[in-house]
């Protein structure tokens, strides 16, 4: 199965939210679909979501030629998350829509109607409430700060310090881990909203490596933090080595 090519709308924010951009298009009463194109193994991935007057109605999902639709919906969600990940919109007319219809579809039965597709099944919501935000390492109280800076698995629950040095690397979705910082101190949460369908937006800017200006600035608090920590061993070998007698081995 194969999607027409449609009419390119707009290339979404880096690290846009999958259930935001959905709500969007389902309120909007969209015709078209979502393309998110993900690199694994240096091949792109691509997952497609087809709207028919807001309505999911189709969704395939393809890496090195391999059809997939039984969890096409899981990888679309999941793939939104990934640092590396492209989100694009694009409108189809009717008969477009019509012709995806004709082709037999992984999602339904050979035969039957195209029906709406549960977009939500399986994709977990994020904490609503403070009595929500629970950490498994912490044998489910609430997660603290500290664990979050160092832990490499991203939960809905994380409430990592986004300008931690640490934890910034493993963030995959900033805009959820603000709002469970918001509901901890009591303060009202904020989604991170896409812009509405109909405009389009520029390509993150980035520099000659590929990197963001927030992962430059990473790399910098990183190789400061290792200079010092280099310095701060030189001083304390020195007094080692003096204290054993073997002062003369400090500038070997």
């Amino acid at each position: 199965m194969k999607i027409p090519k449609g009419k390119f709308v707009k290339t979404y924010p880096e690290r846009s939210e999958y259930r935001i951009v959905t709500e969007q298009l389902t309120s909007g009463k969209f015709n078209g679909y979502i393309l998110i194109s993900t690199p694994i193994e240096d091949i792109d991935a691509k997952g497609y979501l087809v709207f028919e007057g807001g309505v999911p109605v189709l969704a395939y999902y393809e890496h090195k030629d391999v059809l997939n639709c039984e969890h096409a919906l899981k990888n679309i969600a999941r793939n939104f998350l990934e640092f590396n990940s492209v989100v694009e919109l694009h409108e189809l007319t009717k008969h477009q829509i019509d012709i995806c219809k004709m082709y037999v579809s992984c999602v339904n039965k050979p035969g039957s109607s195209i029906i709406a597709l549960d977009i939500y099944d399986g994709v977990e919501p994020s904490p609503d409430s403070v009595d929500e935000l629970s950490c498994e390492k912490a044998g489910g109280a609430m997660p603290k700060e500290s664990m979050c800076n160092i832990c490499k698995v991203q939960c809905i629950s994380s409430i990592a310090d986004p300008t931690h040095i640490i934890a910034k690397r493993f963030i995959k979705n900033e805009s959820a881990v603000l709002n469970n910082r918001n509901l901890l101190n009591g303060r009202p949460t904020t989604s991170k909203v896409s812009e509405p369908v109909g405009t389009i937006e520029p390509e993150p800017s980035i520099n000659v490596e590929g990197k963001t200006p927030e992962e430059l600035s990473a790399d910098d608090e990183l190789e400061a933090f290792l200079k010092e920590s280099v310095n701060s061993f030189k001083d304390q070998s020195s007094i080692i080595l003096e204290s054993l007698g073997l002062g003369h081995m400090k500038k070997q």
